[in-house]
C-alpha cells in the first residue's frame, strides 16, 4: 500500500482525518519538517512505516480506538508509555498544522506556523519555542530561474557557515516539496507524493534538484484533471454496459488545462477488456487484435496518460509555488545569516509581458491563498480579469481569502465585485465559507459588500444556516441584518425568495468528533 493511501486509510479509520477530507501534505509534511530540525528524521520515518502496516491490521486499529475513546480531556497529559498513543498524537499534530482553524481557533489558518506549532508540537515547544518562518516568497518560474534561486541560497549558506539546521517548504496549489541545504552546493528533498523520495537520502546537484522541483510540481498540479478526465471515460464506460454491451466504440476527448491549452484526444474503448487505447496508437501500428490487450489501460492509467501528454515541459514552461524557509525560534533568535536570508528576497517583477507571456492562473491563486498583496495588486494593476481564475472546482481567489480570513486580500478582491456570489461546483459562496469557518469580519466585509446571505449550496443551506448550525451567534446576526435587503432586491427583480427561517443548535464540543463538515477545501 502506498504511503499517502495508507495514512488516509487509518486516519479515517480512527475518525481523527475526515472521511471526505482530500489529503495531508502540508500537515504531513510541517511534522516532518520538525522532526528533521530535531535530527529524529529516522524516527518519523519509522513511524510512517509502521502505519503502513497498521493501515491493514483491525485489531490493533480497534486497540487504538479504544484509547483515543478513553482520553484525557489534555492530550499534553497522555500517558506517552502507551507506545500506541504514538500513532494518534501523530496525527493530531498532522491534523492541528493542517487545518488550524478546526481544531484550534478560527481566526488561524495553515500559514500562522508558529502559533500552530505551540500546540502541535509539545516537545519542540519546550526546547526550542517553535517553528518559525524566516522567508515567504512566491513566484512564477522557468527551470532555469530556479536554478538560480538555488545557487543564490546555496552561496549564502557556504559563506556564513550556519551550523542551524533549517528546512524549505515549497508548496503549490496541491503539492508539497521538502528542501535541505547539505553544504558544498548539494540539496536533498522530499517530494511528498513520491514514496520513494520520503525514505530516501540521496544528495543532489543544484541542477538536479532544480529539475526535480520543476517536475515535481509539473506533474502534480494537473491531479484535479486525472481525477475529472477519469471520471468522463467511467461515464462512458457505464454508457457502453447499458446500450452498446461488448461493441467497441470511439470518442474524441475535449478539455482545457488549468494552463487554458486546448487539448483534443480521440480514444478507443475495448469493454471485453475493460481497456482504452490512443485510437492513433492502433492505426499508425496497425496493432493486430492479440496485442490490443498487452496495450489496452484502465481508465486511470489512460487518464494519466492523457495528463501526461497535455503537461509536457513544452506545454508547460514555467510553475508557479511559495517558498519558505522553516527553523526553530531559538535558532532564528541566534542564527547570523537571518537578514542575509531576508536580504535575499527580491519580489518577482510581475509586468505585463511576464504577464501576456506566462499564464499567471497558479501564481493568483497562491497569493490570494498565502495573502501575498502586492502580487494581487501588480495583477489588478495590469487589469487581468480575476473572475476568470478558478480552480477546477471553481473556486475562485475570494473563496481562498475569505476561507483563510485575509481581510485585507478580501477587500483588494473586491474591487472587482464580479466575483463576489461566485459558487463553486457545490454551490458554496465566499460568504457561506467565511460563515461556515467563524471569520466574523469577513462576513461582514462580504455582507456590507452586497453578497448574497440566503443563497444556498447544493447541501440546501444558506450562509445563515451553516453558521446557526455551528452557532456563530455573532455571524447569525450579522448575517439577519442583511437578509431584508436580499430579499427587497430579489422582488425588484421579480423573484419571490420564501421566509428564511432557521433552528438554533448547540455549537460543536468537539472537534475531533465533529470535523467532517469543516474540512478544507484544499488538500
Amino acid at each position: 500500500m502506498k504511503t499517502h493511501t495508507a495514512i488516509l486509510k487509518l486516519g479515517t479509520a480512527l475518525t481523527i482525518i475526515p472521511e471526505m477530507h482530500k489529503g495531508i501534505c502540508y500537515g504531513f509534511s510541517l511534522k516532518l519538517l520538525e522532526y528533521y530540525l530535531l535530527d529524529h528524521l529516522k524516527d518519523f520515518q519509522n513511524r510512517i512505516k509502521e502505519i503502513t502496516i497498521i493501515a491493514d491490521d483491525n485489531d490493533i486499529i480497534e486497540k487504538i480506538k479504544l484509547l483515543i475513546k478513553n482520553r484525557p480531556s489534555d492530550f499534553k497529559q497522555i500517558d506517552n508509555e502507551e507506545s500506541l498513543w504514538e500513532i494518534p498524537l501523530l496525527y493530531i499534530q498532522m491534523m492541528l498544522y493542517q487545518g488550524p482553524e478546526v481544531y484550534l481557533s478560527p481566526q488561524l489558518n495553515q500559514y500562522d506556523i508558529f502559533q500552530i506549532s505551540q500546540e502541535a508540537s509539545p516537545m519542540l515547544s519546550r526546547r526550542f519555542g517553535g517553528l518559525v518562518s524566516i522567508y515567504s516568497e512566491i513566484g512564477i518560474y522557468s527551470k532555469e530561474e530556479i536554478t538560480k534561486q538555488l545557487e543564490e541560497f546555496a552561496f549564502v549558506f557556504d559563506q556564513l557557515n550556519q551550523p542551524d539546521k533549517i528546512g524549505f517548504i515549497l508548496k503549490s496549489l496541491n503539492h508539497v516539496i521538502l528542501l535541505f541545504y547539505q553544504k558544498n552546493r548539494l540539496w536533498s528533498f522530499i517530494n511528498i507524493n513520491d514514496d520513494e523520495s520520503i525514505f530516501g537520502e540521496k544528495l543532489y546537484t543544484v541542477d538536479e534538484t532544480a529539475n526535480a522541483i520543476f517536475d515535481g510540481f509539473r506533474r502534480y498540479s494537473p491531479i484535479n484533471e486525472v481525477n475529472y478526465i477519469e471520471g468522463q471515460l467511467s461515464h462512458v464506460e457505464a454508457e457502453v454496459a447499458l446500450q452498446t454491451k461488448d461493441k467497441i466504440c470511439t470518442i474524441k476527448l475535449e478539455y482545457t488545462t488549468t494552463t487554458k491549452k486546448e487539448m483534443k484526444f480521440e480514444l478507443t474503448y475495448f469493454p471485453a477488456l475493460s481497456g482504452w487505447v490512443f485510437t492513433n496508437e492502433i492505426e499508425q501500428k496497425q496493432v493486430s487484435s492479440k496485442l490490443i490487450n498487452k496495450i489496452a489501460k484502465s481508465r486511470k492509467i489512460m487518464a494519466q496518460q492523457i495528463i501526461k501528454h497535455a503537461y509536457t515541459e513544452e506545454n508547460i514552461p514555467h510553475i508557479s509555488f511559495s517558498t519558505k524557509i522553516i527553523t526553530t525560534m531559538s535558532s532564528e533568535n541566534n542564527c547570523s545569516f537571518g537578514h542575509r536570508i531576508k536580504a535575499l528576497k527580491q519580489q518577482q517583477s510581475i509586468t505585463r509581458e511576464l504577464v501576456v507571456e506566462r499564464n499567471i492562473t497558479h501564481l493568483a491563486l497562491i497569493a490570494s491563498l498565502e495573502n501575498e498583496l502586492n502580487i494581487i495588486q501588480t495583477l489588478l494593476n495590469h487589469h487581468v480579469d480575476f473572475s476568470k481564475i478558478c480552480m477546477e472546482n471553481n473556486i475562485s481567489l475570494l473563496h481562498l481569502a475569505a476561507q483563510y480570513n485575509h481581510e485585507d486580500m478580501v477587500r483588494l478582491l473586491l474591487t472587482q465585485s464580479t466575483i463576489l456570489d461566485t459558487q463553486t461546483l457545490d454551490g458554496r459562496t465566499p460568504i457561506y465559507l467565511a460563515a461556515e469557518k467563524g471569520h466574523i469580519s469577513i462576513v461582514k466585509i462580504l455582507a456590507e459588500a452586497g453578497a448574497n446571505v440566503i443563497i444556498s449550496a447544493n447541501n440546501g443551506l444558506s450562509p445563515i444556516d451553516v453558521a446557526t448550525q455551528r452557532g456563530y451567534q455573532s455571524i447569525i446576526e450579522i448575517l439577519t441584518r442583511y437578509v431584508p435587503q436580499v430579499v427587497e432586491n430579489a422582488s425588484a427583480q421579480g423573484i419571490i425568495i420564501s421566509d428564511c427561517k432557521q433552528t438554533l443548535f448547540q455549537p460543536q464540543t468537539s472537534h475531533l468528533e465533529n470535523s467532517a463538515s469543516n474540512c478544507c477545501i484544499l488538500s
